[in-house]
């Protein structure tokens, strides 16, 4: 399990859960994200749950004014 932060304004690059399952929970703030392949973005406030896996890729924005904090557990 770990936590990450992102800052205001900053973004986790695009990256795949292809080798390395993974489930977060947001802790604070909001996070946008974007993925592989698709126009359309959704946004994941605190208190929500979110999964990732397979080849598509993703990434993670922050757009808001204060830190965005979430925790990401992988899965065997």
């Amino acid at each position: 399990m770990r936590e990450v932060t992102i800052a205001p304004g900053g973004t986790l690059p695009m990256h795949s859960h292809s080798d390395r399952p993974s489930v977060s929970y947001v802790l604070k703030g909001t996070l946008t994200e974007h993925v592989e392949g698709s126009t359309e973005s959704r946004q994941l406030a605190a208190g929500q749950a979110y999964a990732s896996q397979g080849p598509k890729g993703h990434a993670l924005q922050n757009l808001g004014d204060t830190p965005a904090v979430f925790l990401e557990v992988d899965l065997p």
